[in-house]
């Protein structure tokens, strides 16, 4: 009579301690030769990918696009989460996975190897808390193409630790305190097509370390230090297409550079020291997108509070 029972105290003892038995006796459990080795084969089949994803969503995955079938999944996704080895594990059953998104997570170092062994190009980390160790992980996967680290407490230190991703083409890192020293490591990344900045203390001397990367079609330099000497450093970035300067120094005197780039689509100049008359000049780009709001000054306050006045009075007169 086959006895499950023995079978799965064996397995147990491997599984729970490692130890490698030496010997198991098939005609004790009522299994001939042929019948482990089919066993086997049942055993090694392939995972059913629809039964992978029904797993993985019961492990908190989401998906971010609907898909007619298993076969085309290309994206997985977690927020707010614990990310262990058991959670990744059955990424590697989906082929075609290569875009990975952990939002605001924590990673064990076992869920670390689970994504070595993932094929992906893309790693978004945006707001989860990394270490050293995280990043050290990171810089291990060298078939990035994409990879946004948004508001992740790295410093200028853990970029440096980053320099043998020279495949991306794609690098996010606003909301981090950097300087210009983290463009001493970005300079080698030569293919890169875009590049986000924001919300940091690079300045012009920093972007002139990456002046030469004129493979660059979008460019976010946000909230940073930058003034209208930047203009002139990456004027060989022909390709530009989207260029987002809000919230610096820039003036009316940037804006000759700004016209030569001649891709140009999409532009963020609000927030800046730019004048009306500076935003009148821009609107004859013609581009798809201008954002060229102005910081309300203590005279627009009082122009708003006096125009509301006036419209409750005449509503007031009209009762």
């Amino acid at each position: 009579m086959f006895n499950f029972r023995y079978l799965l105290i064996c397995v147990g003892i491997i599984a729970t301690t490692g130890t490698v038995l030496p010997y198991v006796s098939l005609e004790k459990i009522g299994m001939a030769s042929d019948g482990f080795q089919e066993y086997s084969r049942v055993a090694n089949k392939p995972a059913d990918k629809t039964q992978t994803v029904e797993t993985l969503k019961s492990l908190g995955a989401e998906f971010n696009q609907p898909y007619k079938s298993e076969k085309n999944i290309e994206c997985a996704i977690w927020r707010d989460d614990l990310i262990t080895s058991i959670m990744l594990s059955p990424l590697k059953d989906l082929h075609e996975l290569h875009d990975l998104r952990l939002y605001r997570c924590r990673i064990t170092k076992a869920a670390w190897q689970e994504i070595q062994v993932l094929k992906i190009k893309e790693l978004y980390l945006c707001g989860s808390r990394l270490s050293k160790s995280d990043i050290k992980e990171i810089s291990k996967l060298k078939g990035l193409r994409l990879l946004w680290l948004d508001d992740t407490g790295i410093t200028d230190k853990e970029v440096s630790m980053l320099g043998s991703l020279t495949d991306l083409q794609n690098l996010r890192i606003t909301k981090n305190k950097l300087t210009d020293k983290s463009l001493d490591t970005i300079k080698y990344f030569t293919k890169l097509k875009i590049l986000s900045l924001g919300e940091s203390d690079i300045s012009d001397a920093g972007v002139r370390k990456i002046q030469h990367l004129t493979r660059m079609t979008s460019l976010n330099l946000g909230s940073t230090k930058i003034t209208d000497q930047t203009l002139i450093e990456i004027q060989g970035m022909t390709e530009l297409e989207e260029l987002l300067l809000a919230n610096t120094a820039i003036t009316d005197a940037c804006i000759p550079q700004i016209k030569k780039f001649k891709k140009l689509r999409w532009l963020d100049v609000s927030y800046t020291k730019m004048t009306d008359a500076g935003f009148e000049r821009l609107k004859s780009l013609r581009l798809k997108y201008l954002r060229t709001q102005r910081p309300l000054t203590q005279e627009m306050i009082d122009d708003l509070i006096r125009k509301q006045e006036e419209y409750l009075k005449k509503q007031k007169e009209k009762k």
